[in-house]
């Protein structure tokens, strides 16, 4: 995600409040946004030492520059991956590149873990469903029998027709 801005003041040494009290060492920005709304990054100082660049393009702004911030979501924060001033010649992606696997730190699934939690949950269901029409109160079902009747169960579910 890209943000677009004009610079109104640029701040490395700022502090700044956390959500359940307390404050924290912080970058800031304040921009005005392209319909003129006033709008901050506000960013721990951290990010300063471990985003390459980072500081030297925040450095760089004077008020009044236009500038493009690379945003890029990582768990429930959008993080600054790159600032560029609008005329340093540097291409500016439109998005970042798209990773394989699970981000660092991330709860969420990868499309394919999430596809195979899909096929598990489904198997199960089936297997339960096949237990409960075979089972009887004089008659426990052998594995093989259960399997085959939940296998036709998965495999009716998961049919596109």
């Amino acid at each position: 995600m890209n943000l677009i801005g004009e610079v109104v003041s640029v701040s490395l040494n700022t502090t700044a409040k956390k959500q359940d009290g307390g404050e924290y060492p912080a970058w800031q920005i304040i921009f005005k946004d392209h319909e003129g709304r006033i709008k901050d990054i506000t960013k721990h100082v951290n990010g300063l030492k471990f985003t390459k660049g980072l500081k030297e393009s925040l450095e760089s702004l004077q008020p009044g520059d236009n500038f493009t911030a690379v945003l890029e979501k990582r768990g429930s924060f959008n993080e600054v991956l790159q600032i560029v001033k609008e005329g340093d010649g540097v291409p500016v992606p439109n998005t970042p590149a798209v990773k394989s696997g699970k981000v660092t730190g991330s709860n969420y699934e990868t499309p394919e873990e999430r596809e195979w939690n899909r096929i598990r949950i489904i198997r199960q269901s089936a297997i339960n469903y096949a237990i409960n029409l075979l089972k009887t109160e004089k008659v426990t079902p052998e594995i093989e029998q259960v399997l085959s009747v939940a296998t036709r169960f998965a495999e009716f579910v998961n049919q596109k027709d």
